[in-house]
C-alpha cells in the first residue's frame, strides 16, 4: 500500500507540473466550470494515466488503463 502511495503522489506532481504549464488552464483555476484534463506516462507501470483537475478546488482525479493499478479520486 505503502508503494502504490507513492506512485500516487508522483502522479499528482507530475500533473500538477504538466497544468501549470498550460496556458489554457491558468485562465480557468478559479472558474468552477472548467478545469482540464489530459494523459501521463503512468509512473508505476509505464502505461498511459488519464487524469481530471478541477477548475475551482484543482482537485485532481486519475486513472491508469492498466487493470488494477493506479486510480484514485481527491
Amino acid at each position: 500500500m505503502k508503494e502504490t502511495m507513492e506512485y500516487t503522489f508522483a502522479a499528482i506532481a507530475l500533473i500538477q507540473e504538466k497544468t501549470k504549464a498550460k496556458p489554457e488552464f491558468e485562465p480557468n483555476l478559479n472558474d468552477e466550470k472548467k478545469g482540464c484534463t489530459g494523459e501521463i506516462e503512468c509512473p508505476k507501470c509505464g502505461g498511459v494515466l488519464h487524469y481530471s483537475v478541477a477548475g475551482g478546488n484543482h482537485h485532481i482525479w486519475g486513472t491508469c488503463e492498466t487493470k488494477d493499478c493506479l486510480r484514485w479520486m481527491m
